[in-house]
């Protein structure tokens, strides 16, 4: 009996192992633009996904007429982008969202919404940068519930400019996302504590 106790007690750990490792890969956080603890902030990416939107749940009074978020990779690793993709349905012409290449709202936009009407707008981009900025201006201080989008977004690693770079293999890093990496870590912590 004590022999299958073991046993039992070392799958359970494998378990938390497995369990640690999921929920360190892929986690979805959310940001809205209309709250004053996403404007002027930088969001660090890693192998989560962030989610921005025009409007929190919860209302918000007197939400900045202009706000600026900027989102960056927090790999070192400079073949990590920035993935975005989009819906988007701007009626009211006095409304703007705009993504930029970059630490700064200014220069030519990787994309902008404007006056699109009743027609919502959806696609993705790669930004060849690890940084972006996304500007929302709703020009005046007033909800406009009729402005709605969701940028979904999230690092990627070119592969093919590691490979080029480097003769065929990718030097100095590390193939495993940090998630996955933290999670192990974490697995093991608790293996070492919970499974003597």
């Amino acid at each position: 009996i004590r022999k299958i106790a073991e046993l039992m007690m070392k799958f359970y750990c494998l378990i938390i192992l497995a369990v640690c490792l999921n929920l360190a890969d892929g986690i979805v956080r959310e940001y809205y633009m209309d709250g004053p603890s996403t404007c002027g902030q930088t969001i660090i990416i890693y192998n989560d996904i962030i989610n921005l939107a025009a409007r929190s749940p919860i209302s918000t009074p007197n939400p900045r007429r202009v706000c600026t978020t900027y989102l960056r990779s927090g790999y070192t690793d400079s073949y990590y982008y920035i993935k975005v993709e989009w819906t988007a349905t701007i009626k009211d012409c006095a409304f703007s969202l705009t993504i930029y290449e970059g630490s700064t709202p200014s220069g030519a936009p990787i994309k902008s919404f404007r006056c699109l009407g009743d027609q919502e707008n959806s696609g993705v981009v790669e930004v060849r940068n690890s940084t972006i900025t996304v500007q929302r201006d709703q020009g005046s201080d007033f909800v406009q519930p009729h402005n709605t989008f969701n940028l979904s977004i999230s690092t990627f690693r070119n592969q093919y400019a590691a490979t080029e770079v480097s003769g065929g293999t990718s030097k100095g890093t590390s193939k495993l996302p940090t998630g996955v990496i933290m999670g192990f870590v974490i697995g093991l912590f608790a293996m070492t504590i919970f499974c003597r």
